[in-house]
């Protein structure tokens, strides 16, 4: 009886996690639209044997997901109490736990909610690799890394540096890391260092500090470093970005695995970096002619612009949203791409001219060689252009041996010479300084009456805005104020005005929120109105209508 109790226990459990894995795959399908990944995608096959580390808070290994996955390092058995590969760690036959150091790499019994970060990336992951390839228990294995201690009160990565070092040794083929925090450390990056010597992919995630500002490991510049995007292609809301940001991919409330039976959901950079590691791995074994120095080039050059989406983090989100079919096709019969409009990508000098334009406009743009030549002393030619003017430039490919910036809107690259070995340059359009997007300055304004904004039409207003407008009408008369909208972070992004030009004058008002202000009327001829915003949250913006009166 206890038996057939328990057989009926582990089939409520198989058909609880079928019905939820199952309802993943469905709920997550906008997602995997985004990188075109729809109905019409025909699943790959995995040719050769991929072993991919995941280092993280906890793993349900029980978890029929993982089942076919894991993998299992038969140098030592388990369960002998001896360490039998002699590599210092006694029973590691299923993964480690660097900060407990033991071999159980489970979340605590008592706090599996709290620990579940592990188990939901895996099922991002594992749902990617189900949806490219046909294959995929077959070529794929997971080597589960804990990273986190049970005795602690939170599930923070505290040793996940040991777990790559860890990793290397096991000569695994990818490192998926969907956390960051920390400043930069000359040890860790040694440690990185030794993981692309080793042909490593290393993969990371951005951050949810919504700042622009580095986190480590994916700022390292041999990690592919991750952003996070809503189901509009915005950033979303608390994820970094900035010129460090490598790609940007899905990452709003994805459905995964579920934990104790209660639904699971990840959100931000993590659920991001997650679903990058999913195809990166798949295909990555259904291509086997891709080596880990590809990768960065491969995904860069098969992505597309995210600008038209995300007005104020133009260059910031890396070299855009990932389309998988451009990838393959890319890999399958590579097509000869003269014309580049993405931030950052890989130029073919086989194939220039190429021409690099964007319609974000950026002051400069940043280019370096990327391959090792024979002939270094071979001319390129770069032609330039700002606006109407057009400049041409003959530099030498071995300058570019360190980078070489330039001003300019667009540009276009190519060589009088043929070279017979792929040479790539890699470029990088430097992004403009956001605040200055929409208003910015100082205007002066004489007329009786007219209408102010904060200049962003439908979008949102930028970061670190700093905007004055100085209205004058005739002498002896006044100003009314009326607001049209108001759409404002409340009690952070404010619009002041003062009753003359200077902010040491007189305050009329300060306005912020949701709600429209009141009607109010300036004491004299004159008055600034000055509009600041911090360098985070932004909302649709304000406008009002100004008039003089008696």
């Amino acid at each position: 009886m206890l038996i057939l109790k328990k057989k009926l226990f582990l089939f409520i459990l198989f058909f609880i996690n079928l019905c939820v894995f199952g309802q993943n795959i469905n709920q997550n399908q906008w997602a995997w639209d985004k990188v075109g990944l729809d109905g019409n995608f025909k699943r790959l096959t995995g040719q050769r044997k991929i072993k991919v580390a995941i280092i993280d808070d906890a793993f349900q290994l029980n978890h029929l997901g993982l089942n076919g996955y894991l993998y299992k390092n038969n140098f030592d058995l388990p369960g002998n109490n001896i360490d039998d590969d002699q590599n210092g760690k006694i029973d590691d036959h299923q993964g480690w736990d660097f900060s407990d150091n033991d071999s159980d790499v489970n979340p605590p019994l008592e706090s599996r909610r709290k620990f579940s970060h592990g188990t939901k990336v895996a099922g991002i992951i594992v749902d990617g690799l189900n949806r490219i390839l046909t294959n995929s228990e077959k070529v794929i294995q997971i080597l589960p890394l804990k990273s986190a201690s049970d005795s602690r009160n939170n599930n923070y990565i505290t040793d996940g540096y040991e777990a790559i070092k860890y990793a290397i040794d096991q000569k695994v083929d990818i490192i998926i890391c969907c956390w960051s925090g920390g400043i930069y450390d000359k040890e860790k990056e040694e440690i990185l260092k030794s993981a692309q010597k080793a042909n490593i992919i290393v993969i990371g995630s951005a951050g949810n500090f919504i700042s622009e500002k580095e986190q480590y490991p994916g700022a390292f510049p041999w990690v592919m470093n991750v952003a996070a995007l809503n189901s509009n292609l915005s950033k979303e809301n608390v994820s970094n970005y900035g010129r460090f940001i490598d790609i940007a991919l899905p990452g709003d409330s994805l459905i995964t695995w579920s934990i104790d039976s209660n639904p699971g959901y990840l959100s931000g950079t993590s659920a991001a970096t997650a679903f990058l590691g999913g195809i990166v791995s798949a295909l990555y074994s259904a291509y086997p002619m891709m080596k880990a120095e590809d990768i960065d080039r491969l995904f860069k050059n098969a992505c597309e612009p995210l600008e038209v989406h995300n007005p104020l983090f133009m260059g910031k989100l890396g070299a855009g949203v990932l389309n998988i079919n451009t990838l393959c096709d890319n890999l399958e019969k590579p097509a000869n791409q003269s014309i580049f409009n993405n931030p950052k990508a890989y130029i073919d000098l086989q194939k220039a001219p190429v021409l690099v334009f964007s319609k974000a406009k950026y002051p400069s743009f940043k280019i370096i060689n990327n391959t090792s030549v024979e002939n270094k002393n071979s001319l390129l030619n770069l032609k330039t252009w700002s606006g109407n003017f057009k400049k041409d430039t003959t530099i030498r490919l071995i300058d570019l041996n360190a980078p070489f910036y330039f001003k300019a809107d667009s540009f276009q690259l190519f060589s009088p010479s043929k070279f017979k070995q792929k040479t790539f340059i890699y470029y990088e359009a430097q992004v403009i300084d956001s605040s200055f997007l929409y208003c910015s300055g100082k205007v002066r304004i004489t007329e009786k009456k007219g209408i102010i904004d904060d200049g962003s039409g439908n979008e949102n207003y930028a970061n670190n805005a700093d905007c004055k407008w100085e209205i004058k009408v005739s002498e002896g008369k006044r100003i009314k104020i009326t607001f049209d909208e108001m759409s404002t972070e409340a009690k952070i992004d404010q619009l002041y005005i003062f009753n003359d030009f200077g902010t040491e004058s007189p305050i009329l008002a300060i306005f912020s929120g949701q709600e429209l202000p009141p009607q109010i009327t300036t004491w004299t001829n004159k008055c600034l109105i000055w509009f600041v915003s911090n360098k985070e949250t932004n909302y649709k913006g304000w406008k009002l209508k100004f008039e003089e009166v008696e």
